[in-house]
């Protein structure tokens, strides 16, 4: 019986000390955390790493900070995106300035250019043997629809808006005059090349052979070219007069530009009579 009860006290006590140990453990360990990844000496090391994955982890890690920080920088993805609309606008499409240069050297051309006065006679066999040439030394032709050349005596000072003295051509509907060609207007007694007849005048004819100034107007009315010649007046300017005046031509011939079309807005200049002989609706000498 003792040895029995002996025994039953041993393993009660066994059983005891097993329990009071299992209890202690559960308590000495403390509750699991979540802190997050392991960092520093916490991140166990390979003795022998995947070269594999060593490349692939290493080369792309600048690539990546970069990407990291233009998502996470707006101003960086707006500064490159300023950068790059700078460097375009210092670039300016070739085709759109050359094409914008073009169309103001065509405007500038246009606006310059204009029919001329190229040669006059004033008589010749009788006073009506005269005539006046245009000419186009413009590149592009010229419609003189509404143009008129217009006459003044040598001695008339008024303005250049004033009422001309007489008119001595109006070019009628559709007178397309070509780059560098002429369109002759003649008296009822001129012999040569003519392309139509002075709107008055007859027999008389209607430029003085001794001085007088004629002008070409556009429809408009506004002066586009004028010639003086002879001597000037005593007073006054006439409104057709450009610099000096040119020479009045001697009967039979005629003053002209040479070359054809040549303008420096001087009368004197501009028009020569070396050689008498005229060249209506052709090449000047």
């Amino acid at each position: 019986m003792r040895a029995r009860a002996l025994f039953r006290l041993f393993v009660v006590g066994l059983v005891g000390s097993a329990s009071s140990a299992c209890a202690v453990g559960a308590y000495d360990d403390p509750p699991l955390v979540d802190s997050g990844p392991l960092q520093g000496d916490d991140v166990p090391h390979d003795a022998n790493p995947d070269p594999i994955d060593t490349a692939k982890s290493t080369p792309d890690a600048q690539d990546d900070e970069a990407t990291d920080d233009a998502a996470t920088d707006p101003s960086t993805a707006e500064d490159s995106a300023k950068d790059a609309i700078a460097h375009a606008d210092a670039k300016p499409d070739a085709h759109e300035t050359a094409a914008d240069a073009s169309i103001e050297a065509h405007a500038d051309a246009t606006l310059d250019c204009a029919p001329v006065i190229n040669e006059v006679q004033t008589g010749g066999t009788t006073a009506a043997d005269e005539f006046v040439e245009i000419t186009n030394p413009c590149a592009a032709a010229i419609d003189l629809a509404g143009y008129r050349i217009a006459y003044r005596s040598r001695s008339n000072v008024a303005s250049v808006t004033a009422a001309d003295f007489s008119v001595v051509y109006t070019f009628g509907a559709s007178t397309p005059l070509a780059p560098g060609a002429w369109f002759v207007v003649a008296g009822v007694d001129f012999a040569g090349a003519k392309d139509a007849l002075e709107s008055s005048g007859g027999s008389k004819g209607m430029l003085s052979s001794i001085g007088g100034q004629i002008g070409l107007r556009d429809p408009s009315g506004a002066l586009l070219d004028g010639v003086f010649y002879g001597s000037l007046p005593t007073t006054g300017k006439p409104a057709f007069l450009e610099g000096t005046p040119a020479n009045a031509p001697s009967s039979g011939s005629s003053i002209y530009r040479h070359p054809d079309g040549t303008d420096s807005d001087d009368n004197g200049a501009d028009f020569s009579d070396v050689v008498p002989t005229p060249t209506p609706d052709a090449q000047n000498p």
